[in-house]
């Protein structure tokens, strides 16, 4: 009995199949890096000096514009257009403050303004003598010293400031005794600049120099 071959009938057409297959199927694509489309801005913020002093307009302030004052009171300065002025009429007393916050007048205070009659300069026994910065100008005009309480008792309608070291200078106005001696007291936090521009501003008709 012959055995019939089939074996090469049907290894040709799978092979036919294969290659086919090979051919025809699609290939496999290569995948593309992931890029990140989002877009990154970098903003330059400006560079803030903070310390430098904040920039304010400056006004002149006349005592004529407060008419419920002492009439001794008589005088002008430079301040800076956010301040506020008051008359304080116990103790008499022009007080110039910084409204923030919520504090009171007085606790926001910056410069408290008394004045006495006399022929001369009068230095107060709260006067510091290892601090004292006394001077009396060519003019016999200006006087300046530091000042500090001898208590921690803030008298009443006084700065809250009060009891604490400051400076004060004393301009002495009129032409012939007695004089009217106007004292301004300078808060704690005031530097030696602003005083100086603050002083240096104080006109009272026959006092105009600046110091």
């Amino acid at each position: 009995m012959v055995r019939k071959k089939y074996t090469p009938l049907i290894i040709l057409p799978a092979i036919c199949i294969c290659l086919v297959a090979v051919l025809v199927w699609p290939k496999k694509k290569a995948l593309a890096p992931t890029v990140n489309t989002t877009t990154v801005t970098n903003t330059v913020q400006p560079v803030v000096n903070t310390n430098s002093a904040p920039t304010s307009s400056v006004i002149t302030f006349s005592t004529v514009d407060v008419p419920e004052r002492d009439p001794a009171f008589d005088f002008s300065m430079q301040l800076p257009d956010t301040w506020l002025v008051e008359y304080q009429p116990t103790p008499k007393a022009i007080n110039v403050y910084a409204p923030k916050g919520t504090g009171t007048r007085l606790g926001q205070s910056t410069v408290f303004i008394q004045y006495y009659t006399g022929t001369t300069f009068q230095f107060p026994a709260r006067t510091l003598a290892t601090t004292k910065k006394s001077f009396v100008s060519s003019e016999q005009s200006v006087s300046s010293y530091t000042e500090k309480a001898v208590t921690t008792v803030v008298p009443t309608n006084y700065p809250t400031w009060w009891s604490q070291q400051h400076e004060v200078i004393d301009v002495r106005s009129g032409s012939s005794a007695p004089y009217t001696f106007f004292v301004l007291h300078f808060a704690p936090t005031l530097d030696s600049a602003t005083i100086q521009q603050l002083s240096n501003s104080f006109h009272n008709g026959l006092y105009a120099q600046p110091m």
